[in-house]
């Protein structure tokens, strides 16, 4: 039995991470594979994670402290380039004595699951964009076989990116884009012979039904298909210009706007927001805290709702599954909203959410956050809200397809693996 080891999803105070992480170790079957789930980030909500280990059956474990990774990348990538036998000799010695070497050994293959990385947007030079690559870099060097699963890449503008992924990249013997942008970005720079593209694994991932859900609609008033749910963005809020009188950014505005044009025309319907991720203080805008101040300017605060409990993953999909419409500004309350045929006309701040909605068969509803009016956005939400079937038809159309399509990995993975 192969052994797998993921790493790179964030599952407290975060929905994409634990959509990414559920959805990913599908396609693992358990009589193939033992998969571990490595946790780099500091996980903040310790009866949530002990939740979601007992729901995945797999096995979460503790890594050696952060420096052992530093060290081994370092003296192993500088052994790397050293003649044949001297090369040999030191990594042998440098396995032996590094903690990160020992855990690594264990595996076969080892993953990046992070939904988008090595990009202009986030990276703050080559310390960081090297810093995404260690995990891997190092398994490569040891000898595993390694792979990065599903993810957006790119853009790679910045000399220091660009660099390091050409670099890295073409190390990996599996590098899956989940959209054609992605690959085209990746083509450009020289990283083509190990890519291929699937549209994103959370597609996959499970939700609570209805009757799972009683007690949160209760706690809430909600009623099934009678809310709209909105998902704001503190990545569009902080990338968006700001009002000198009010303080507030112009994506804020306009959201609001937007919630208040519905309020008075769709009286029957709450609003529902949802923020897909959260800080654990009060330090720092979050989504939560975009919420609030969408909330705060609304003609009708009572009719919205705010979903503020860290709830699991499957709840927040759940609720999202049983909305009316989705407005979403978040990708993967898109992918939530796709993946259960729910209408979702999109806010969107990359490349990433044009390539989704393409694919899912309803490439025009969306419009870019530079743009965003809520004046002219209007008419786009109105035409879906009020044809709900027809879209929702459209998109089933697509979705089954979508994940016929993901669990192709499976073969893709078993062939990497077998190959040793």
């Amino acid at each position: 039995m192969k052994k797998v080891l993921l790493y790179g999803s964030k599952l407290s105070y975060n929905f994409g991470g634990p959509c990414i992480f559920f959805s990913t170790i599908k396609l693992f079957p358990k009589d193939l594979y033992e998969v571990s789930f490595y946790p780099q980030s500091p996980e903040d909500n310790l009866e949530l994670i002990d939740y979601y280990k007992s729901k995945s059956n797999v096995k979460f474990i503790k890594a050696p402290r952060q420096r052992y990774l530093f060290l081994a990348f370092f003296w192993l990538t500088i052994s790397s380039i050293l003649p044949k036998k001297i090369s040999k000799l030191l990594i042998s010695k440098i396995q032996k004595k590094n903690p990160y070497c020992h855990m690594i050994n264990e595996f076969d293959l080892v993953c990046d699951i992070r939904g988008i990385s090595q990009t202009d947007f986030f990276g703050n030079g080559f310390k960081s964009y090297i810093g995404e690559n260690m995990l891997l870099g190092v398994s490569n060097i040891l000898g595993k076989k390694t792979a990065k699963l599903t993810q957006d890449m790119g853009p790679f503008n910045k000399y220091s990116n660009r660099k390091s992924a050409q670099y890295f990249f073409n190390k990996y013997d599996l590098v899956i884009s989940r959209g054609i942008v992605t690959k085209e970005l990746l083509n450009e720079i020289g990283v083509s012979k190990n890519v291929i593209v699937k549209p994103d694994s959370a597609f996959l991932m499970d939700y609570s039904n209805e009757n799972a859900l009683a007690d949160v609609f209760k706690s809430y008033a909600l009623n099934k298909g009678k809310y709209i749910l909105i998902a704001p963005s503190k990545q569009i809020d902080k990338r968006s210009k700001k009002n000198q009188k009010t303080g507030n950014s112009e994506y804020i505005e306009e959201t609001a706007s937007l919630i208040n044009k519905i309020l008075q025309n769709y009286a029957d319907f709450d609003i529902v927001l949802l923020p897909n991720e959260r800080l654990k203080n009060s330090k720092g805008t979050d989504d939560l805290t975009v919420a609030k101040q969408l909330k705060s300017l609304s003609i009708n605060s009572d009719k919205i709702k705010i979903i503020s409990e860290d709830f699991d993953a499957f709840t927040l999909k759940g609720i999202i599954s049983n909305a009316h419409i989705c407005i979403s500004s978040r990708y993967h309350t898109t992918v939530a909203s796709i993946s259960t045929c729910v209408p979702v006309v999109v806010i969107g701040w990359g490349y990433k959410y044009d390539q989704l909605l393409t694919v899912s068969g309803i490439p025009s509803l969306i419009e870019n956050h530079k743009t965003f009016n809520a004046d002219t956005f209007y008419p786009i939400f109105k035409t879906v809200f009020d044809n709900r079937d027809y879209y929702s038809n459209i998109i089933s159309l697509n979705v089954e397809e979508i994940k016929k399509d993901i669990y192709k990995n499976v073969d893709i993975i078993n062939r990497i693996t077998e190959n040793e």
